[in-house]
């Protein structure tokens, strides 16, 4: 029930922050549309996408996260967590980080935050079986 709950938290914030939908090769993404909306006040654009292993979301104030990979079941619910790798605009791998659902990781590079939040993951038992919900924010400050 939290899951529904947080999942109609994000859609509602949406939809008070005027956030738009795209569909950006295999990942289905929603994000800011620019300066006029509410998240950009305060420097901060924001990203929902499903991802498969590969896919990437961004880059937004120079930081992208690409999914490496969905984890083996961990505690006691057996969440499987994203990998993620966090990028610099030329690609290079910053660092890899795991996000169980229902969790939010934060970073900083360069004088941005950036905040990665696992909604769901599927592990899948084949390679376009796996994917993971998220949402991923970037602040300039």
């Amino acid at each position: 029930m939290n899951k529904l709950f947080g999942i109609a938290a994000v859609l509602a914030l949406f939809a008070l922050a005027g956030i738009g939908i795209a569909k950006i090769g295999n990942a289905n993404i929603a994000q800011s549309m620019g300066p006029g909306d509410a998240l950009d006040d305060f420097g901060c654009r924001t990203e929902w996408a499903i991802l498969h292993p590969g896919d990437q979301s961004g880059p937004m104030h120079g930081i992208s996260i690409r999914l490496a990979d969905v984890g083996v079941a961990q505690g006691p619910d057996n969440d499987h967590p994203a990998i993620y790798d966090v990028l610099n605009r030329r690609g290079t791998v910053l660092s890899q980080v795991q996000v169980l659902p229902g969790h939010v990781y934060s970073g900083s590079y360069q004088g941005k935050n950036y905040y990665i939040s696992t909604l769901r993951t599927a592990p899948g038992f084949t390679f376009d079986a796996k994917w993971s919900e998220q949402l991923f924010t970037v602040c300039r400050q």
